[in-house]
């Protein structure tokens, strides 16, 4: 056994490393075990990755997936929607020929609502 002086004036012993058959020899079941272990370890870090990547696809996949069918769905909305816009434009045509003076005093009633409006506005900023 060798003494090394520590820091606190104490002896303190330090032993010399022991050599791999030495130390094979005395503790082989320990050896083992921790052979065991490392394997262990190193199994469990490449599941790890493994898992790791195939979840990353599968998130990949899925927003891709997800995003196609917000765009398909967003088609669909559009379609209707300039389908409705079509509809309300003939239904305005069709009521405008069958009806043209009331459209037409419609017209002129709310010309004369916005030129008063903002000759009204006008006059509130001048003063």
């Amino acid at each position: 056994m060798i003494f090394a002086k520590s820091g606190t004036g104490r002896a303190k012993s330090k032993t010399p490393p022991m050599s791999n058959p030495f130390r094979s020899s005395f503790f082989p079941e320990s050896q083992q075990d921790i052979e065991r272990l490392k394997q262990t370890a190193t199994d469990a870090a490449s599941d790890l990755s493994h898992t790791t990547a195939t979840h990353a696809t599968k998130v990949g996949e899925n927003l891709r997936d997800s995003s196609e069918h917000a765009r398909e769905e967003s088609g669909v909305q559009i379609k209707q929607l300039a389908q409705q816009l079509d509809r309300l434009a003939n239904t305005a045509r069709t009521y405008a020929a069958r009806r043209p003076l009331t459209c037409l005093g419609v017209a002129v009633g709310i010309g004369f609502l916005l030129g008063w409006s903002a000759t009204r506005r006008t006059r509130d900023d001048q003063e």
